[in-house]
């Protein structure tokens, strides 16, 4: 299950500050840099319910991160709050640009923060559940489509088979013979009895009246 939330910030008070404000509501995991946190995606992505994230760390920066994540997918799975001073225009672009969901300014706003961090959340949240829903009806959809498909190609099978035997019995016909007409009446109705049976998926009423025409 998503209950955690990664904070990911090289100065540790801040990364205090945002644990005691989230902490009510998620499991807090904490990196001090963008390496401690590619390491924690590795192993938690899918327990991860949102990143906020510094963009200026030693080593591995912010953008660094962004970059991976996109390489990966997991921008689309798992959303990303910048927590900055910066207020560049620019950078706020660049950062849309690599997929961010928001931005958290410093100093940090308790009730800002909570709000933001759970509305983001529970938007991907519902997203992600409901793409999950999809891929399981589509995958359900082509079952049964594979499934149709193989059920036609036995049905035609097994008429063709109907029209050789009909196509012999037509060939040896005796036409001035009453009872050679219904012998094959009641084949015919015999053949259209058990297609009925093996395929009622299709409906009975083109085999019955296939045995009609020929009576």
């Amino acid at each position: 299950m998503r209950n955690k939330v990664l904070v990911v910030d090289d100065t540790e008070i801040n990364r205090d500050m945002l644990e005691v404000i989230l902490e009510d509501e998620y499991e807090i995991c904490k990196a001090s840099d963008g390496q401690e946190a590619l390491d924690i995606l590795n192993s938690s992505s899918d327990e991860i319910v949102a990143i906020l994230l510094d963009l200026i760390m030693p080593g591995i920066d912010g953008f660094e991160v962004l970059k991976e994540m996109n390489k990966r997918d997991l921008i689309r799975q798992i959303p990303v709050l910048i927590i900055s001073s910066e207020s560049s225009v620019k950078v706020e672009k660049e950062c849309f640009e690599y997929g961010v969901s928001d931005f958290i300014r410093k100093p940090f706003d308790n009730s800002l923060v909570k709000r933001r961090v759970r509305n983001t959340a529970d938007l991907f949240l519902y997203k992600n559940e409901l793409e999950e829903k999809v891929q399981k009806q589509t995958d359900t959809l082509r079952k049964q489509y594979s499934l149709l498909q193989m059920q036609a190609a036995k049905l035609q099978q097994n008429n063709i088979k109907i029209i050789d035997v009909l196509g012999e019995v037509v060939e040896y016909r005796n036409l001035e013979s009453g009872e050679h007409i219904k012998r094959v009446k009641n084949f015919t109705r015999i053949l259209a009895e058990q297609a009925m049976r093996d395929y009622p998926e299709y409906g009975g009423q083109h085999f019955t009246k296939a045995g009609e025409i020929i009576g």
